[in-house]
């Protein structure tokens, strides 16, 4: 199969180049070729909150309408239920798929409005439901899963943060405990490999090929190591000069605390393998998914 292969949710036309892949949910790995491709996927999920809130405003006794039609056209106050709500709610079904339920107090109207959205890269993204009522019952309703606090990113302006990058320095003892590890990860690497794999003196050809592997990996895992770090492993599979193979990356979080106490993903080791054996002895583990970022 082609690395380059990227199909449309929706319309299942093949889309050329992965930046050009639209998601709107980071709990689902599904990609769109253009906004109306996501529209038209999604709303039979955005009908069926709809015909809920008929039932669920039914069962507390109250009208459809309650008078707030003009307030949803304000798209001032769309903008702080988005951004500045009082209260999140986040729930996941039984499949892992997320929904984010805002809660923002309207006090001139002494009333709620409420939103059902997706979240991608961690900030609000497609907008399923809206209603705004005055029913605690109904707000009773719709507050269900767990209360967090706003996940909306907060990240620091660009070039700030490149600055900080700049500046960073790791702790000499973390800088050692990293080379130890990496030298106990390549250790067992040679140890396991097969003779006939890709040739240990031909790795650094492939470095190329790390930077992809995080940026758009096939697989992740998560998996504890015999010094209790929680190691996550990063698989991609390529196809070069009719040569096909595995590029696989071990990383364990680091706290960078030039940028406000943020963690950052440290890569061990990277390497290539062809061996099919190989890439089962490191694809164990705690799978976790991740979508390519636009």
């Amino acid at each position: 199969m082609s690395k380059s292969l990227y199909l449309c949710t929706n319309c299942r036309k093949q889309i050329e180049q992965a930046h050009k892949v639209l998601f709107v949910d980071q709990s689902r790995n599904n990609g769109f070729c253009s906004e109306d491709c996501i529209v038209e996927y999604l709303t039979p999920m955005m009908e069926s909150f709809e015909n809920e809130e008929i039932v669920n405003r039914e069962t507390v006794g109250i009208n459809f309408s309650e008078g707030f039609e003009d307030l949803f056209q304000d798209q001032a106050i769309f903008h702080q239920v988005l951004y500045n709500p009082d209260k999140i709610f986040k729930f996941k079904n039984q499949i892992g798929n997320e929904f984010y339920t805002h809660f923002f107090e309207l006090a001139e109207h002494k009333a709620t409005y409420i939103i059902i959205t997706t979240y991608y890269n961690n900030e609000p993204s497609f907008v399923y439901f809206k209603t705004i009522t005055r029913s605690k019952e109904l707000i009773n309703v719709y507050s269900v899963g767990e209360a967090i606090d706003s996940v909306v990113s907060e990240s620091l302006p660009e070039e700030i943060e490149a600055e900080l990058e700049d500046n960073i320095s790791l702790p000499k003892e973390l800088m050692e405990d990293i080379e130890m590890k990496k030298s106990e990860y390549l250790a067992k690497l040679l140890e396991a490999r097969d003779e006939a794999d890709v040739p240990f003196e031909k790795f650094p050809d492939y470095d190329e090929y790390l930077p992809l592997v995080l940026e758009e990996p096939d697989e992740i895992y998560e998996q504890e190591d015999e010094s209790g770090d929680d190691i996550k492993v990063y698989i991609k599979s390529f196809k070069s000069n009719k040569l096909t193979f595995f590029y696989i990356v071990l990383c364990i979080e680091i706290e960078i605390k030039e940028l406000e106490n943020q963690n950052a993903l440290m890569p061990i080791l990277g390497f290539p393998s062809q061996d099919t054996n190989l890439y089962k002895e490191y694809a164990i583990g705690n799978r976790i998914t991740e979508m390519t970022k636009n």
